[in-house]
């Protein structure tokens, strides 16, 4: 009788011992193994965008040199709750949309290691909250809206919100594509699509210091939040 008493106060300390680690996430562990506090979960908000437009793009905005410095970097922008999808955060020419046509903002999640072998993680970016406060004392007009014409129904674009990871922080920012072609010559007499004539225009909107942490495992790329 005693061995079956101690068999199951054993397997009720383990459990409860394992509930407790599922309330500390796996990555947030500073340099000396101690937990980081993690964020209570951001709900997706609506907040101000650029020209007030009621969609946005998100996507990266990682310059081949800020990315020199990186051994690995990895993101989840929360559309859905529950989980995270890491993505590998990749370099490119311009910035690049990954998700379109959105109007909500969502919590934004970045984890990344330097060359040096320094780890840092940013979880739950409050990312309506940050865009109330930059649209308060900041306002970004849209090409078609600085030009006072319709939306053209071909070559306008909206806001992408893009992150891009620099040593050890986050850059948010606003990239708005400009189109040198006129609404009016954007389609040829046939209605074929003409080459376009593009540039970026950047606007930061801030720039977060990461967590340092210790072990975050890159190769487990889904996560069950709890």
């Amino acid at each position: 009788m005693g061995g079956v008493l101690r068999w199951v106060w054993m397997a009720l300390l383990s459990l409860l011992l394992g509930l407790a680690g599922c309330s500390v996430n796996q990555f947030s562990l500073g340099q000396d193994g101690t937990p980081v506090p993690y964020p209570g979960p951001v709900k997706p908000a609506r907040a101000a965008t650029p020209g007030d437009y009621p969609f946005y793009s998100f996507g990266i905005s990682q310059k081949y040199e800020d990315m020199e410095a990186i051994d690995i970097a990895q993101a989840y922008y929360g559309v859905y709750g529950g989980y995270r999808s890491w993505g590998r955060v990749t370099p490119g020419r311009t910035a690049s949309a990954t998700k379109v046509g959105l109007q909500l903002y969502f919590p934004l999640h970045v984890r990344w290691r330097l060359k040096d072998g320094r780890e840092f993680i940013l979880e739950n970016i409050d990312v309506p909250q940050i865009m109330r406060e930059y649209f308060k004392s900041n306002s970004i007009r849209l090409q078609w809206q600085r030009e006072g014409r319709p939306k053209a129904r071909v070559g306008d674009f909206e806001g992408l919100l893009a992150y891009e990871v620099q040593g050890d922080s986050v850059l948010l920012k606003w990239v708005l594509v400009m189109n040198r072609i006129p609404a009016a010559e954007r389609v040829n007499a046939e209605g074929k699509v003409v080459r376009w004539d593009t540039y970026d225009e950047e606007y930061l909107v801030a720039r977060i210091k990461g967590n340092p942490v210790g072990g975050i495992d890159f190769s487990k790329t889904y996560e069950v939040i709890r």
